[in-house]
């Protein structure tokens, strides 16, 4: 009796045993897997946080840099100026040797406006990829299920990293703006939607162009100064003005003399002629090629002719093409105004169209 009593303490202890080790075994893996959770979240806050700040140190970066170019571009402006201002002197050994200085000078500045605009130009890419970094951190967070209050922040992140972060932009490809009579108000509603999204698209382009536009138009009026000063140094330093003495009686000589002299002294030290030591580069090298104080906001990676190519006339975008291959500021300028005039035009009548439709919708739904 005693036996058996004791056999059956025996299996309702274990039983209990193992009840408790159910029961409690649940708790554990959750105090685990809740564990692991707070890690993946942690770390991937850690890699958002990582990827926002190499972000914006990029940004500071670039700001400075672009905030260098445009003081620096302010020098040369000066300068160009300057070096006028000295032309319109009277030839002198003073005026060539202040001449040369600020040629010296100028072309020292164009060299270093080069290496900021290239410097400037470099954090464009690297950008892209910190954008595209920072974008599938924000991803990887958000699928961790994180707070209303951080997932808020995330996605406004996400929108601002997005603005840049596709690189090279595509075509815009218009919707079919045609009013089908037989569409339903909802066809046609979304057809309209389609159209608004077409027309924020090609007005963001269109902003784009004008400051293209702005762009070209300062380096044309840079080249455009460039040659006046180059032609104005040709005028002064290879044909120096000369005195001539006047011609008497007593003293006559040695006023022939002196004034001999002066030119003399004017060609002895002949400030450079243009190509030479010392003088701005006539040949449209690459140091003139750069915008003073363009602050670059498009990409340099867009391509109008294919963005616009199906918004734009096939001639004009040929005559784009064209002007782009040539070099010429002064002709780029002018064909990307007529871009920028035809897209406009364009998206007036895509704007006018989208009424149309959503009046037209509107009459349907009753």
């Amino acid at each position: 009796m005693v036996r058996h009593l004791l056999i059956a303490i025996a299996a309702m202890a274990v039983v209990t045993t193992a009840g408790l080790a159910d029961a409690a075994g649940p708790s554990d893996l959750g105090r685990q897997g809740s564990k692991m959770v707070r890690k993946q979240t942690s770390a991937a806050k850690r890699a958002t946080d990582v990827a926002a700040a190499d972000l914006a140190r990029l940004r500071g970066e670039r700001k400075t840099w672009v905030n260098a170019k445009r003081s620096l571009a302010a020098r040369y402006k000066k300068q160009l100026a300057n070096i006028d201002k000295l032309k319109r002197r009277r030839s002198g050994w003073r005026r060539n040797r202040e001449l040369r200085a600020a040629y010296a000078e100028t072309q020292a500045t164009a060299r270093r406006l080069a290496k900021f605009d290239r410097r400037v130009r470099s954090y464009e890419g690297r950008l892209v990829t910190a954008r595209q970094r920072l974008l599938a951190a924000v991803t990887a967070e958000l699928a961790t299920k994180p707070s209303s209050r951080r997932a808020r922040y995330l996605r406004a992140m996400r929108r601002s990293a997005s603005r840049g972060a596709s690189g090279r932009r595509r075509r815009i490809v218009l919707p079919n703006d045609r009013i089908d009579p037989l569409a339903s108000a909802e066809e046609l509603e979304e057809q309209a939607e389609l159209l608004r999204k077409s027309e924020k698209q090609l007005a963001r382009e269109i902003e784009n162009l004008e400051a293209r536009e702005r762009r070209l138009s300062r380096m044309a009026k840079l080249k455009r100064t460039r040659a006046r000063a180059s032609e104005m140094g040709t005028l002064d330093v290879n044909n120096p003005r000369r005195t001539i003495g006047r011609t008497g009686t007593s003293g006559s000589a040695n006023n022939r003399g002196s004034s001999g002299g002066g030119v003399e002294a004017d060609q002895a030290e002949p400030s450079p002629a243009p190509g030479e030591a010392g003088s701005p580069p006539t040949d449209g090298s690459d140091d003139f090629q750069t915008v003073p104080g363009g602050g670059d906001s498009e990409s340099s990676q867009a391509d109008y002719a294919v963005i616009l190519a199906d918004v734009v006339d096939t001639p004009t975008i040929e005559a784009y093409r064209s002007a782009d291959r040539s070099g010429d500021p002064r002709r780029r300028a002018s064909a990307t105004r007529r871009l920028r005039i035809k897209a406009q035009q364009r998206l007036r009548r895509l704007r006018a169209k989208r009424q149309q439709m959503i009046k037209a919708a509107k009459r349907r739904k009753r």
